[in-house]
């Protein structure tokens, strides 16, 4: 008599083959998994963006999931729910670029239901903050509706509704940006000035400053005239920068190339992101070298933990300052420069403080890295030179460094021991990983060596792209069979690199879930979930 069964049981289901009762998709790679729901989709859209990737083009990856933005706004509740999450994912910093959020709030605001339009023009700041992202949002916008009286006003309101120094150092940083200028939106909106002060402002960039009446000594007019009242001067142009804390979008390029106005720069009010992209600079004219005192100021400011919270810059743009820097060449051009070691140790030191303070759980963690041939496609956040798989190891170093016990392995169609201990340094990790076997996808291999080794694991954490299928099991019930052996309740975290629908993590288990992986906040979202708190 025939065991039917047998062809049913879900142990003996390949990951080419679907899970018998399960609702699963095929992956692109020709595996079965499971479909994130759309608001998981627009999360990792949000964080991760749509770079290209092994099995997809920027351009296919953003009409997939620009259709998904477009499904929920349709509807009034889960509208106003997606125009919430891309106000929380932009404002809180967790994404690496901006361009996701405003991306999809130009579509909320286009394609919406009544409500759901109105809804997002009235989150235009929080989500657009500075005038870069402004522009951005029009230029985007134009390309999707009209200029109705909605978005007049809401575009208005970005203007009028800052103080004066606040509006005035925007009209002063951000001149000009992707074609676009202040005088172009400000035509467009039609704002109607709330102050004296803001009227004179928005006069005087299409009339000129021969008629301007309000206060002249204050950052705003000085930044404007800044050319005509230092004219070659640099030692005056440096007393005003530190005077007004003046941007650097106001110095003129020639200025540039002296030691003394960087000083006046980084003495003045320069953010973190600005300090970042200008390391090379800096070093390229001299003002930073091994000792010196703009070393010294430049190494202080990677070294407060304070200063780089408050900026909310990105772990990954860090990362990439890192590299570039490190390397003394630029990845484009032909600019170089003799690195400073001590500007290149604080750098790595402010990727780990740029994630949120995360405390150690005390938890047993199998940390596996997902290093198949897909991983090490594409880029990451628009740098050409970062891939999924470099990003993940480096994103991987915060739990080996936090937490007591853990093991960091990689995989492929192999498990293996890539030997990364917590004291390596990023470069070193980065340059090991680059090395390992790139091969076929088998994400249960991570459950499996935990089942035959007899380790004891609470929470397993898999970094992929969720292509995998050369396995003869699937990873959801590898790990069922796992927990079954161990008697142990061990979580599965699997932290997406890729902005695709697809997960390995079993949707009906509440002790595995799906992230989008290169989310500043992964370390604390590890250890909440690892302690049961959600």
């Amino acid at each position: 008599m025939k065991n039917y069964s047998k062809a049913i049981t879900h142990e003996n289901t390949k990951q080419t083959e679907k899970l018998f009762g399960e609702a699963q998709v095929k992956n692109r790679a020709g595996g079965y998994v499971y479909e994130v729901t759309d608001m998981q989709r627009l999360t990792r859209f949000l964080i991760l963006g749509a770079d290209e990737s092994f099995y997809s083009t920027e351009r296919k990856t953003t009409i997939e999931n620009a259709e998904i933005v477009l499904n929920l706004v349709k509807n009034d509740l889960t509208g106003i729910d997606a125009v919430n999450k891309i106000v929380e994912i932009s404002e809180s910093g967790r994404a690496a670029k901006n361009d996701s959020a405003i991306f999809a709030l130009a579509i909320a605001a286009s394609y919406g239901t009544d409500k759901v339009r109105s809804y997002a023009l009235s989150n235009l700041n929080k989500v657009c903050r500075i005038a870069t992202h402004l522009f951005q949002f029009i230029e985007e916008i134009q390309n999707m509706r009209g200029w109705g009286r909605a978005l007049r006003k809401a575009v208005a309101n970005w203007y009028t509704e800052k103080d004066e120094q606040r509006l005035g150092y925007q009209l002063l940083k951000y001149k000009n940006r992707n074609g676009w200028t202040h005088l172009d939106a400000i035509r467009l909106a039609h704002p109607k000035p709330s102050t004296f002060k803001q009227n004179e402002m928005f006069s005087a960039l299409s009339k000129g400053f021969d008629n301007y009446k309000a206060d002249k000594d204050d950052q705003f007019f000085v930044g404007m005239n800044f050319n005509e009242i230092v004219g070659t001067d640099e030692k005056k142009a440096a007393n005003l920068i530190r005077e007004y804390k003046l941007p650097r979008e106001v110095i003129p390029t020639s200025m540039l190339n002296s030691p003394d106005i960087w000083d006046a720069l980084v003495d003045g009010d320069m953010g973190m992101t600005a300090l970042i992209r200008n390391l090379a600079k800096m070093t390229t004219v001299g003002y930073l070298s091994p000792f010196s005192s703009g070393t010294n100021k430049v190494v202080e400011m990677l070294s407060n933990p304070e200063k780089i919270r408050k900026s909310r810059i990105h772990p990954i743009n860090v990362l990439a300052a890192l590299l570039v820097y490190k390397n003394g060449k630029g990845y484009k051009g032909n600019n170089t420069w003799d690195p400073v070691s001590s500007i290149i140790n604080s750098l790595e030191e402010a990727f780990y403080t740029s994630f949120f303070n995360v405390e150690p759980t005390n938890q047993r963690y199998l940390v596996s890295l997902d290093v198949s041939g897909s991983m090490s496609w594409g880029n990451i956040a628009g740098y050409e030179f970062l891939n999924p798989m470099l990003v993940s190891a480096a994103m991987a170093m915060i739990t080996l460094r936090t937490e007591k016990n853990v093991e960091l392995r990689a995989f492929s169609t192999k498990f293996t021991n890539p030997k990364i201990t917590k004291n390596m340094s990023l470069d070193k990790v980065l340059a090991v990983i680059n090395k390992m076997y790139f091969g076929r996808t088998d994400c249960s291999l991570p459950m499996i060596w935990a089942t035959e080794k007899n380790i004891p694991v609470d929470t397993f954490i898999i970094w992929t792209d969720n292509e995998t299928w050369a396995g003869n099991i699937h990873p959801s019930i590898a790990l069922k069979k796992y927990r079954q052996k161990t008697g142990i309740d061990s979580k599965l975290i699997v932290c997406a690199t890729e902005a695709s629908k697809f997960t390995i993590a079993d949707p009906k288990d509440r002790g595995m879930l799906d992230i989008a992986g290169f989310d500043s906040a992964v370390p604390q979202i590890i250890r909440s979930f690892s302690l049961g708190e959600f």
